[in-house]
C-alpha cells in the first residue's frame, strides 16, 4: 500500500493539514501521514520576485524527508522559471510535490447569508484539497487534461480552479496508476 506524507513547510494551520489528511485517505486507497514540518524556505526565496522557488523547495524536501510520496504545503507565494506564480509544482520520477495555499485565499466572496452551507473556508478548503490531488495525479503519471471540470485541468486563475471538480474525469481515471477508493 502506498504511504504519502504531508509535509507542512514552515506555519501551517493544522485544520487545513487534518482536511486534506482526511480527504485524500477518502479518495486514495492509501495511508497519508502529517510530518513534522520543515523550516520556513528562506533558502528559496528570490528577492526580485518576492517569491519563493518551487523547484528550489521540491528539492529540500526531497533531501529532507524519507517516504513513498511527499506533498508539502506552504503558505508562501510560489513560481517556476517562465511562470508568474504556480499553485503547486510535481517532480513524479521522485514522487514529490509542493503547494502553496497563499493565493487559494484570495477573491474569496463574503458570506452573505450565514445560514447557507457555503463559507469562504469552504471555498479555501475545496481550492487546496484540489490543487493537492493535481499534484498527486502528476505523481501517479497523469498529464494535465482538456476537460475544465476535470482535477487535472491546468488552472492559470482561481476562477479556473473554482470551476474544475476536485475529480478525475472518467479518462484520466482509466489512465491513474493507484486505485481509487470505491466511493469516488
Amino acid at each position: 500500500m502506498e504511504k504519502v506524507l504531508i509535509i507542512p513547510i514552515g506555519k501551517i494551520d493544522g485544520e487545513i493539514l487534518d482536511y486534506l489528511q482526511k480527504e485524500m485517505e477518502n479518495r486514495f486507497n492509501f495511508k497519508v501521514e502529517i510530518d513534522q514540518a520543515l523550516e520556513k524556505p528562506n533558502y528559496a526565496f528570490n528577492p526580485q520576485r518576492n517569491q519563493y522557488s518551487a523547484i528550489t523547495i521540491l528539492k529540500r524536501i526531497e533531501q529532507a524527508k524519507s517516504g513513498q510520496i511527499k506533498l508539502g504545503i506552504a503558505d508562501i507565494d510560489l513560481y517556476i522559471p517562465d511562470f508568474n506564480f504556480v499553485f503547486g509544482v510535481a517532480s513524479p520520477l521522485a514522487k514529490i510535490a509542493v503547494i502553496s495555499i497563499t493565493r487559494l485565499r484570495e477573491n474569496l466572496v463574503d458570506d452573505i447569508y450565514l445560514s447557507l452551507p457555503f463559507s469562504k473556508s469552504l471555498v479555501f478548503k475545496e481550492r487546496t484539497i484540489k490543487e493537492a490531488i493535481h499534484e498527486l495525479g502528476h505523481i501517479f503519471g497523469l498529464n494535465h487534461c482538456k476537460d475544465p471540470k476535470c482535477v487535472m485541468h491546468f488552472s492559470n486563475n482561481l476562477s479556473e480552479t473554482d470551476r474544475k471538480s476536485s475529480n478525475f474525469c472518467l479518462n484520466c481515471q482509466k489512465k491513474l496508476k493507484v486505485p481509487l477508493t470505491k466511493n469516488k
